[in-house]
């Protein structure tokens, strides 16, 4: 593989990473995050500064709990909410670098199970949910606001996991700043 000329970094892999933490391992993959270009790293870091600057600021709790009730259809928060995605409830234990990264770039870094898998059926219809489940003879698929649906692999023509998550990106881009303050300020209180 060619080495883009505007790389910052480069590693083989075949580097040693150090003394791992316990638990902790690494394991070859061919699942890379894209490469941004120096234009699109430049304003990948300005969407940062503007939103770590709005999540620092004082932002009023109660509003931001409401905020977060569009997320709650698939983040669980205490006892409410969907299990799609990871539980929000020790959101606030995270510390705001790591809510940014996971808001802004959501399908940088995800792990396994909160990957999006897409079926394509017989007829051609398309399918897009969480593999909750297999059987011999069917899937189980999760989407959010409904029931799982089982669906027989006679009826799939191809099924795949996909390089994306569920969140959306550009979340924070259809919030009002306030909202953004706001909805900050709820989640740091989640410890």
């Amino acid at each position: 593989m060619k080495q883009p000329t505007d790389l910052i970094f480069y590693a083989s892999g075949s580097e040693g990473w150090g003394k791992l933490q316990s638990g902790a391992k690494t394991i070859k993959t061919s699942d890379f995050p894209p490469i941004l270009t120096a234009t699109e790293s430049t304003e990948l870091d300005a969407k940062f500064a503007k939103y770590r600057a709005l999540a620092e600021q004082p932002g009023d709790v109660a509003k931001g709990k409401l905020v977060t009730m569009t997320c709650q259809a698939c983040h669980l928060i205490g006892n409410q909410g969907g299990n799609l995605a990871p539980n929000l409830s020790g959101a606030g234990a995270m510390g705001v670098e790591a809510l940014l990264r996971n808001i802004i770039t959501p399908n940088a870094a995800m792990e396994n199970g909160y990957r999006l898998f897409r079926v394509e059926m017989n007829t051609g219809d398309l399918l897009e949910g969480f593999l909750a489940g297999e059987e011999k003879d069917a899937i189980l698929l999760r989407s959010p606001g409904a029931q799982d649906r089982r669906i027989a692999r006679s009826e799939i023509r191809s099924s795949q996991f996909l390089r994306r998550s569920i969140m959306p990106e550009g979340l924070l881009e259809t919030m009002t700043p306030a909202q953004v303050s706001d909805m900050f300020a709820y989640l740091k209180t989640l410890k």
